[in-house]
């Protein structure tokens, strides 16, 4: 009994680790990024849609530092704006200057670490409808390079714009690598708890082949 409920408990761990993905625009497909930092005059917005009222409370990314990949603190701006027939609106309606959280993912983009982001915002209500997610970095405290949104999988381009405040070009070709999710402390299963989950059932397997061979 005791086996059984340590298994139940952690696929339920790996349950919730990704029910509380709101949006998700893909992961990065390893082939480039653009840029997006204040520093280098370019800033990118990514559109989602979302079916129903949700309540955004983090948001996680993926980038590179090009030229040099050497980087040094990070200052990101994540801001929302509606968007309205076909046309995001200049200005935002909530604009978080956060502190996110760096971890190397373990990939390369044109031979740089791809770095994995998360950052906690206040909640966010947002109802059913298209918005544009803009990421913007600025690395004014690293001299020899920018900041690059790495690319997912094109589906329908991203926006951009050089100045904040002017209107938004595009859509580009080029799709930003991103998600949303409703509880900060929640993200993607790791695999070693994918692991854990997979040890677990299989002793559950074995102890449940030996009591039938038992009678018990």
């Amino acid at each position: 009994m005791k086996l059984h409920l340590a298994i139940g408990t952690l696929a339920l761990v790996a349950l919730q680790a990704t029910a509380a993905v709101i949006y998700n625009n893909g992961s990065p497909n390893l082939t480039g990024a653009q840029l997006s930092d204040v520093d280098g005059a370019e800033f990118l917005a990514e559109n989602f849609t979302l079916a129903s009222a949700k309540t955004v409370r983090d948001v996680h990314w993926w980038g590179i530092y090009f030229p040099s990949d050497t980087p040094g603190p990070d200052s990101f701006t994540i801001e929302f704006f509606n968007v309205v027939a076909g046309t995001p609106a200049t200005a935002a309606f909530a604009s978080f200057a956060v502190a996110a959280s760096r971890v190397d993912d373990g990939t390369t983009i044109l031979g740089r670490k791809n770095y994995r982001y998360a950052a906690v915002i206040p909640d966010l209500p947002l109802a059913a409808g298209d918005y544009l997610l803009s990421i913007v970095n600025s690395t004014s405290a690293d001299s020899d390079d920018g900041w690059y949104w790495s690319s997912t999988t094109f589906a329908d381009g991203i926006m951009y714009r050089f100045s904040s405040g002017a209107a938004w070009s595009g859509p580009y070709g080029f799709e930003a690598a991103f998600f949303l999710t409703d509880d900060a402390a929640v993200d993607a299963p790791e695999p070693a708890s994918l692991l854990l989950i997979g040890v677990g059932l299989g002793l559950f397997a074995c102890r449940t082949r030996r009591r039938g061979r038992d009678g018990r």
